[in-house]
């Protein structure tokens, strides 16, 4: 059985990049913070900062139907709205690394639950599996100016 592409896994994989491309990265890495607003809360799972306080947060659409991708994709959709304007104001961009369903039926979910998500306001950048190892490369370049 493969294994499932979880937020764990996403997790492991970035850092594994991470340390394969500059091991001296890592320890700029931040643990993750827990931002509130009135209504919701959200942890990331890691930050890093270069002006901006980019906060890492994986989220695993490799899910068993298209009810729970959507779902979890709505989930995440009202967490960043709620929490739009205290990103805003304090410099935050959400750093959202995806991962599809692995059962390629589910695909077609997987693009709309994406598709929820970048509809968000909140300032986000979203990175999908395929492109972790890009947007690894420009996490150094920044880490390593800033």
């Amino acid at each position: 059985m493969a294994t499932r592409h979880d937020e764990d896994y996403l997790l492991r994989k970035y850092k594994r990049i991470l340390t394969r491309c500059n091991a001296r990265v890592e320890r700029l890495l931040q643990p993750g913070i827990t931002i509130q607003s009135e209504a919701v809360s959200l942890k990331s799972d890691l930050v890093w900062q270069n002006g901006t306080t980019h906060l890492v947060k994986s989220i695993s659409f490799d899910l068993i139907d298209a009810e729970n991708i959507s779902r979890k994709s709505l989930e995440y959709f009202g967490r960043l709205n709620f929490l739009t304007e205290l990103a805003q104001q304090e410099g935050y961009r959400f750093d959202l690394l995806i991962s599809k369903p692995q059962n390629p039926q589910l695909h077609t979910a997987y693009l709309k639950a994406r598709d929820i998500l970048q509809s968000s306001p909140a300032p986000k950048v979203i990175v999908e599996e395929q492109d972790l190892e890009r947007y690894t490369e420009k996490t150094i370049r920044e880490i390593v100016k800033g």
